[in-house]
This record gives structure tokens, C-alpha cells and sequence, in this order.
């Protein structure tokens, strides 16, 4: 090679040399924004973020370039999106680059460091199978895409459908790619100021081709934690879930301050909890198969589903109890407001079975069988429709059944509809109520009982009307009407009920009833007591004899219940007759 060639080609490369010198010195120098020292190469960059993210990107801070120890673009107050109000934001965003980027025209982040990012999603989760949005598919994109990621006090406000959010703020994670296929994440996050946990591991594509990754994750939070162990896919999940907690009521409030509730639902407090189940979250919504439940001294199994388009978010559920210990229940859902709270948490639709309910009530007999049926509807006005519900007790053997709408009624949960209340036993029943203690009649009385009537309950009353049917052999019709509470804890009694055949000298041989001339009086009533009731019968036994047109008017004071007999005649002296059907 000649001087001159060598002179040449030496001043060429020195001036490169010095050239990139210059450019790099600039672009390290601290703070320096690269649109100042080439803006081409600025608008390169953010050329090919847009084209990788799918979307538009505007940076309003400064953009820097940093090469070594290894190429890094930094980019502030950065916006990925069209909508400002639903586009993808950070404060910083910081992307490991190959030095293959510098000089191609791809971007391949190796790390991704995301400080303060914000992002709103408002499709639901029912738009699992893929980000909807260019915003969504921009996170991603920086998220999923690279090996190594750090979140720092990142938002996410999720929307939830039906027009419900929670805020997810405080996001902190980081996340790194494994040797051998597959990452893992770690991290935490507040929701209605409730911090949880995250820790997840991922591992690579399944050999069907389907992009489905094994999983496993577990979320903690206020001492309760959920492990989800299976397939992740594109649209969703299909694993299993195990749900613990040490305190069920702890959990409601969790939920409650996370979803934005502003009642919790009325779980007893101090029960420990635990849900096992397979759970599939596909585009079609969720379904929770093969649910098994323990609550406190509660045993259940069942099924859950969720359909994205339906009523109370779509939730469906199965629940069948072995065993249910319904006395922290009630006290629960005794509290002010709880009854708002737990019709607003039930699902559009709920099968709900018992084998044996313990009420946790002394004066409250065992029940057994016990079959609900809730359906919500948009036609009755925040009520519940109940088309079936049944319970059984050992008490008398005595089944009630009713049908009608669940809803708010004077501060707590009230009924309207048809009920109707079989018993084997009057008497077995009544003791069942007092203590053991069985009622004061003559041998054979109160019997058999069938009873339906259209009922009204509310919290402290019971209305009855249009009642029908048969009672220890008589023919019934009527109505009646009973209160009770208050500061005293008074109750009221009032109504008529009619018999075709009534045998008044059968259920006055107790030392506490008297019968004297046309005149009854009865004793021991519980305290507080008031109120009216007429009984009428066609045919009767009065004192011996058989009358007819009977009516007995009864006022309650107290303890006292004395009532004035008026019948139309006396027949002669006859053999008191037993009611139809008596034994």
C-alpha cells in the first residue's frame, strides 16, 4: 500500500473516531436531552418504541442515551396512547437496549424500568383475551416483553364492569426471566389501602402450542392468602385455587375496602375460612368446579360462575352444606345495615342446601333438610325472588315451605309471599319452643297440622292472611298478626282465626287454665304480652256440651290471656266429641 493510501485511510479513521467521541461524550453528559445533541437519532428512538408498542408515543421530558456499560434509552414524562385519559403513562421509563439496537432498526428491551407508570383499563375482566386498547397492548408489550423489569410506585386503575373500579396504587415488582425458561415476580401493591403481596412463577409454552404457561401464584394480604397452581393462558386461567384465612369476617372487609363496597357483607368474624377449587377464567367469564368449603364448624362443596353480561356481575353459585352452623350468621346479620349489605352481595342466582342447621338458639329447635332458592330480578325493586325454599325439623316433624320475594323490611331482612307449615306433632313442636316442656291438653290433643297461609314478615312482626287449612283435625281459615321487640321485648297477638269443629274443654285441663261460666282465662304467658284474637267455630264443646256458632273473644294483658265464650245454643247433654282426625 502506498503512503498516500495509508495517510488516507488513517485521517479517515481518526476523524470517525474523534466524531463518535464527540457524539457519545455528548450523550453521556448528565442531563443533556439527545433531541439537543441529534435529534434524528431522538426521533428514531421514539419512532421505533411506537412501531414496537403499536402505539402513538409523545415524550414531554427528556430523552437520553446512555452506552455504556450497557445501551440504555431513558425517556421522561412519557405518554403511549391517543387518549390522554386512557393511555399508558410514566414518569421515567428506562429500556435496556442490545448494542444490535444502536445500530438496527428494531427494539429489543432487555430490562425495563418503569417509574410512577399509570394505566387505566375499562373493558373488565371479561376482556381477558388480550389488551383491548392500544395503551393496554403498549404495558404489555415493556411488562411481558422484557427479561428483567422493575416497577416503582406504579396505578392501575381497573375497571370492573357493571360501572365498579378499585384502584391498585403503590405497585412495586420486579420481575426476571429463569435460565431455563419461564419468570418469576415479585412485588406488592395497595388496594382500598389494603397492601398485598404478589410472588408468581411462570414456566415456558406448553408443548401443545398453545401459549399457555404453567403457573403458580399466591396473593397475601391482612393474614389471608390465595395460591392459584395451573395452566395461564392467553384468555385466562385453568388451575386449581386454595384460599385461606384466619378470620373470614377480616376477609369481607378486605374485599369490601378493595372493590370499593361501601357495606361489607355480614361475615361472622373470627371464623377461620378455607376454598379449595378448579377455577377456568376464559373470555366466556370464570367457573369455579369442585369447591370445597370450611367455615368454622361449616362443611360445604360447590360451584361458582361468573358470565360476564348477566345481572349482580353474573354470579351464580351452588353451595351445599353437610353441615351448617347458622348461629354466627344470625348474629351477624342482626347488626344495623347488614341486611342492605347481604342482599347486595348475593348472586344473581343462588342454590344453597343444608343437611343439618345448627341455629346456636336455645329456644330454636335443631332443622335439617334445608333447600333456598334466590334469584335476583330486576322487577321487584331491590327484593330477592325466592321460588322455593324448605326446611325441616325433628320438632313435631314439621316441614315449612314458602315461595314470594326476600328484601328490606323495617331495618332488617323481611318475606313476602305463601308459606306453608306442616307438622306431625302441635305438641312436639310447642315444646320443642319451651324449654322441653310439653303444653297442658288433654291426651290426643294437638296433633297433625297444615297450614298455608299468605304471609308478610318483617323484623319484629308476622302477618297472616287468607289462612287455610287443617289444625288437630279441624278445618282453619282466618288470619292473625303478631309483634314482638321493643325496649320491654313486648309482644302482640291479635286476628281471627275460624274451626269447623273447635273441643275448647280439651285444651283447658292445664292448672293454668280456668273455664267458669262463659268465661276462660289462661296464665304463665310470657311476659309483656297484648293484644286480640277471636276464635269461631260452627260446632264446639263448651263445658260438656256440644253448642254451636261459637265465638271467644280473648284479650291478652301481660302474662293473662281471659276470654268471654258466646255460642248461639246449648244442645241436650251429648258425649264431647273429638275433632275430625284426632287420635
Amino acid at each position: 500500500m502506498s503512503f498516500a493510501r495509508i495517510a488516507i485511510t488513517t485521517g479517515v479513521i481518526a476523524v470517525a473516531g474523534l466524531a463518535a467521541a464527540g457524539v457519545a461524550g455528548a450523550v453521556w453528559l448528565p442531563g443533556r436531552d439527545l433531541r439537543e445533541v441529534s435529534p434524528a437519532t431522538a426521533r428514531g428512538f421514539v419512532g421505533r418504541l411506537a412501531d414496537a408498542t403499536g402505539a402513538r408515543v409523545s415524550v414531554a421530558g427528556p430523552i437520553t442515551l446512555r452506552i455504556f456499560p450497557m445501551p440504555e434509552l431513558g425517556l421522561d414524562d412519557v405518554l403511549i396512547g391517543d387518549d390522554p385519559q386512557t393511555a399508558f403513562a410514566a414518569d421515567q421509563l428506562s429500556i435496556g437496549l442490545g448494542f444490535g439496537d444502536l445500530l438496527g432498526n428494531g427494539l429489543t428491551p432487555r430490562r425495563v424500568v418503569l417509574d410512577g407508570p399509570r394505566l387505566a383499563l375499562d373493558e373488565g375482566p371479561q376482556a381477558a383475551a388480550g389488551p383491548a386498547t392500544p395503551a393496554a397492548a403498549a404495558a404489555s408489550f415493556l411488562i411481558a416483553g422484557a427479561p428483567d423489569l422493575t416497577i416503582r410506585n406504579g396505578i392501575l386503575d381497573l375497571g370492573l364492569g357493571g360501572g365498579r373500579r378499585v384502584l391498585l396504587d403503590g405497585v412495586e415488582a420486579e420481575s426476571r426471566a429463569l435460565s431455563g425458561g419461564g419468570r418469576e415476580l415479585a412485588g406488592r401493591v395497595s388496594a382500598g389501602g389494603v397492601p398485598i403481596l404478589v410472588e408468581m412463577r411462570l414456566g415456558s409454552a406448553d408443548r401443545e402450542g398453545v401459549r399457555a404457561v404453567a403457573g403458580r401464584a399466591t396473593l397475601t394480604a391482612g393474614g389471608a392468602a390465595v395460591t392459584y397452581d395451573g395452566r395461564i393462558l392467553p384468555g385466562g386461567f385453568d388451575g386449581d385455587i386454595d384460599l385461606r384465612a384466619g378470620d373470614a369476617g377480616v376477609l369481607a372487609g378486605l374485599v369490601s375496602d378493595v372493590s370499593g363496597a361501601t357495606t361489607p357483607p355480614p361475615v361472622p368474624f373470627g371464623l377461620p375460612l378455607r376454598l379449595t377449587g378448579a377455577l377456568r377464567v376464559d373470555q366466556d367469564g370464570a367457573r369455579l368446579t369442585r369447591g370445597e368449603m370450611s367455615l368454622g364448624d361449616s362443611r360445604a362443596e360447590g360451584e361458582l360462575s361468573w358470565l360476564p353480561d348477566g345481572m349482580a356481575g353474573g354470579v351464580t353459585a351452588r353451595i351445599d352444606f353437610g353441615r351448617l352452623d347458622a348461629g354466627p350468621w344470625i348474629e351477624a346479620a342482626s347488626v344495623p345495615g347488614a341486611a342492605a349489605a347481604l342482599l347486595g352481595a348475593l348472586p344473581a342466582s343462588l342454590d344453597l342446601s343444608a343437611a343439618s342447621v345448627a341455629t346456636g338458639m336455645a329456644a330454636m329447635p335443631a332443622l335439617s333438610d334445608l333447600a333456598v332458592t334466590l334469584k335476583r330480578d330486576p322487577r321487584t325493586g331491590g327484593d330477592v325472588l325466592m321460588p322455593a325454599f324448605s326446611v325441616e325439623s325433628p320438632a313435631g316433624a314439621t316441614r315449612l315451605d314458602a315461595e314470594g320475594r326476600v328484601g328490606q323490611r323495617a331495618g332488617g331482612l323481611g318475606f313476602d309471599g305463601i308459606m306453608t307449615l306442616e307438622a306431625r306433632s302441635v305438641s312436639g313442636l310447642i315444646a320443642a319452643f319451651n324449654g322441653g316442656e310439653q303444653p297442658a291438653v288433654a291426651p290426643g290433643r294437638l296433633g297433625r297440622m297444615a297450614l298455608r297461609a299468605t304471609a308478610a314478615f318483617a323484623p319484629g312482626g308476622l302477618g297472616l292472611t287468607d289462612l287455610s287449612g287443617t289444625f288437630d283435625g279441624a278445618e282453619v281459615s282466618g288470619g292473625l298478626s303478631a309483634a314482638w321487640g321493643g325496649p320491654d321485648d313486648a309482644w302482640r297477638l291479635g286476628g281471627r282465626v275460624a274451626f269447623d269443629r273447635l273441643n275448647l274443654d280439651a285444651y283447658m285441663t292445664g292448672r293454668d287454665a280456668v273455664a267458669d261460666a262463659d268465661r276462660i282465662a289462661l296464665s304463665g304467658l310470657p311476659a309483656h304480652g297484648g293484644g286480640r284474637l277471636r276464635l269461631e267455630a260452627g260446632e264446639a264443646v263448651w263445658r260438656g256440651d256440644a253448642v254451636r256458632d261459637v265465638r271467644v273473644d280473648v284479650t291478652f294483658d301481660d302474662r293473662m290471656a281471659e276470654g268471654v265464650v258466646r255460642h248461639a245454643d246449648r244442645a241436650a247433654a251429648t258425649t264431647p266429641f273429638l275433632p275430625r282426625g284426632a287420635s
